[in-house]
């Protein structure tokens, strides 16, 4: 646009020294408006060189039809040849602007094409929205991504549910992220944010800021982001081996250390039944509380072996599913938790017309239920509450395909530190001595094995943990 500039200012140049010797006479009032008509003429001038497609259109209509006047009429001075000449010399000038414009334009488009182009056929998520938050481009990934509706090549801003995704990711994203790039406008320096699009996608952005003033007051934000979901997918089932591994190695460990003890137990149980039976007790009461406690110990005994034995199967990755009544387990549960360590308890479990049926150990999933009632009961005791409660609710999903378990307390729940470590192999927040901080761990790894999850959260005061099975299909299952 360099000759374009260099035609307009001789022809500013000329066009004001013609006005002048044209109109300019000699008393001094007159001279002022004539230099006033020139400023002006100058100021229009300018005004159409700020180069709109529009202003282009019209001058040059007017220049062709005063053009075609002076053609019509024939000049009488010598000033009327000059100022057809100079009609020329800007029709002339805008012709040549105005493909000057339209080249600029068309390269302009084909490099927008081009590099359009080029990011389509990216996998990295991109787009950009002006200070107010309006979507001005985004690429084709990105808008495969988010399911956008909208006519092709079109700008989506006006459809409202897509305005919401992009304010949705734009929530996700730390409140911080979006001001740190407005102050970093500077080289290519970038923003980087971890957001979650959905509940189910995470994605890595980079933000910048892109000025379109001096000041960076106003301007574009640039989106660069790539999807990272696998990425976490398969981070998160490595945890999940690593402790299933470290677990299966602990659950090995224990229960070839618990072996001989509850061998001996089991044994020293009966033999005080045997004894109790053919002594010559007198006390027809003490000799039958003998031989009660006896059998209870030997059934709590018993237990325990099968804890052991299901134990070493899980070590193997190879627990042996079977189908068993998920409200009459949470009941014998909750029994045995009664005898070993009283509470009051509030319970509550749902009545249905049929038993529902899951699948898995129940031994092991009543063994992982106690361990959550036993923690709820220590951090009651732990903190000396006056009023304790500890609520035991076993029901069904609204559609009857998951049962769950839910163990709450108003223990006064736990750090952020500790919901997040809960279930990490040897995490504890217990004293030395009072845990070893694998039971979580292994009531979650109980449950996963179930095709099921372990769930905790802070509530207000207090904490709920709750353990969700889906219900085995009546087709497969026989008890």
């Amino acid at each position: 646009m360099g000759a374009v500039k260099k035609d307009m200012l001789v022809f500013l140049f000329w066009g004001a020294y013609l006005t002048i010797l044209t109109f300019l006479p000699s008393d001094r009032l007159t001279s002022l408006l004539a230099l006033t008509l020139v400023a002006t003429l100058i100021f229009f001038l300018v005004t159409i060189y700020i180069f709109t497609k529009k202003i282009y259109i019209w001058l040059h209509e007017l220049v062709s039809r005063l053009k075609f006047s002076f053609d019509e009429t024939e000049p009488k001075s010598e000033s009327m040849y000059k100022w057809k000449d100079l009609l020329l010399c800007l029709e002339a000038s805008l012709d040549r602007a105005s493909l000057d414009f339209n080249d600029a334009k068309r390269e302009l488009k084909e490099v927008r094409s081009k590099y359009e182009t080029i990011l389509d056929t990216q996998s990295d998520l991109v787009f950009t929205i002006d200070d107010f938050g309006y979507l001005t481009y985004c690429n084709q990934a990105f808008s495969d991504f988010m399911e956008m509706k909208g006519p092709e090549g079109d700008f989506f801003d006006t459809d409202f549910e897509n305005d919401e995704k992009i304010a949705e990711i734009l929530n996700t994203c730390d409140k911080d992220v979006l001001e740190e790039a407005r102050q970093s406008n500077d080289g290519f320096q970038f923003v980087s944010t971890t957001s979650q699009y959905s509940g189910n996608n995470y994605i890595d952005w980079v933000v910048k800021h892109i000025c379109s003033d001096g000041e960076g007051l106003t301007g574009s934000y640039l989106f660069v982001g790539r999807d990272i979901t696998k990425e976490c997918q398969v981070s998160e089932e490595n945890r999940r081996l690593e402790n299933l591994a470290t677990i299966g190695k602990l659950a090995y460990t224990i229960s070839h250390e618990m072996g001989q003890p509850m061998t001996t137990i089991k044994l020293v149980a009966s033999n005080l039944e045997l004894l109790a039976q053919q002594s010559e007790i007198s006390d027809q009461d003490l000799r039958a509380s003998v031989t009660q406690k006896g059998l209870k110990i030997k059934k709590q005994v018993e237990r325990i072996d099968k804890i052991i034995r299901d134990l070493k199967l899980f070590s193997r990755g190879s627990i042996i599913f079977k189908p068993f009544d998920f409200f009459v387990a949470v009941t014998e549960m909750i029994e045995s938790i009664n005898i070993v360590q009283p509470c009051c308890l509030s319970i509550n479990i749902s009545q249905t017309s049929r038993p529902i049926i899951v699948l898995g150990s129940q031994v092991l999933f009543q063994q992982a239920a106690a361990n959550v009632v036993e923690n709820s009961i220590y951090a009651l005791s732990k903190n000396n509450y006056t009023n304790p409660k500890l609520v035991i609710e076993a029901s069904l999903s609204a559609d009857e395909q998951v049962a769950m378990l839910s163990i709450t307390d108003n223990a006064g729940g736990c750090s952020d530190e500790t919901l997040k470590n809960m279930t990490k192999p040897f995490y504890t927040t217990k004293k030395a001595g009072d845990g070893s901080g694998i039971g979580m761990a292994l009531c979650s790894s109980i449950i996963e094995k179930m095709n099921g999850k372990l769930e905790c959260r802070n509530l207000e005061g207090g904490f709920q943990v709750t353990l969700s099975v889906p219900v085995a299909v009546e087709d497969t299952v026989h008890i």
